[in-house]
Order: C-alpha cells, then sequence, then structure tokens
C-alpha cells in the first residue's frame, strides 16, 4: 500500500504537481445547489479528471459557500452536447472586486 506523508503532501502543493492535469476549457457553466432552484453562470477556466477551475460574478459568491453540492452544466462554444456533472466547492477565492474564482471537485 501507497502511504503519503505530510511533508510529502507540502512538497507536491510546493512544486504545484497534481493528481491530474488541468487543461485550458473555455465553456459557459451553470451551477445550482442541490434542492436549490437558485442558479449562478460562470465561466469555466481549465478542468482535469478530477474537477473543474471557474470564474464567477461577486453574486455567485453570495449564493454558494465552501463545501456545498452542485449540479453542474458546462456548455461549450461550439454548440456540442453539454456536459451534466455533480461537484462540491473545494476552495474558491477574490479574484477581483467583481469576481470569484472557484475549484469544483467532481463527484
Amino acid at each position: 500500500m501507497l502511504r503519503i506523508r505530510k511533508k510529502d503532501i507540502k512538497s507536491l502543493q510546493k512544486n504545484n504537481l497534481r493528481k491530474s492535469k488541468r487543461i485550458s476549457l473555455k465553456a459557459t457553466v451553470i451551477v445550482r445547489s442541490f434542492g436549490n432552484k437558485i442558479r449562478a453562470k460562470g465561466k469555466c477556466i481549465n478542468a482535469s479528471l478530477e474537477g473543474i477551475g471557474l470564474l464567477f460574478s461577486y453574486r455567485a459568491k453570495k449564493i454558494f459557500s465552501f463545501g456545498d453540492n452542485l449540479d453542474i452544466l458546462i456548455i461549450f462554444p461550439d454548440n456540442s452536447k453539454p456536459i451534466h456533472k455533480r461537484g462540491k466547492i473545494v476552495w474558491y477565492k477574490k479574484n477581483s472586486i467583481l469576481t470569484y474564482r472557484s475549484g469544483i471537485k467532481f463527484e
């Protein structure tokens, strides 16, 4: 069994190594909390096999919180079939006065 030590994790974080490679992805994203009709629209920044990086307006920060479970609809600019995923907010931070960046981990 593979064991990972805390110092190994810190080293990975320091060197910005990830479990899955991220790719740049330009798409519109609509998210809503499970069991909630309130939605927010954002932009996809990047994606990996494990999750997606999003850019939202300040309004979304007021709607969603760290740890919220979300329904996610990813809409591509070429009008190909949208992708529906579920995930959880694992981090967010202020990007500018009007926007926030957020990391969503897929279920």
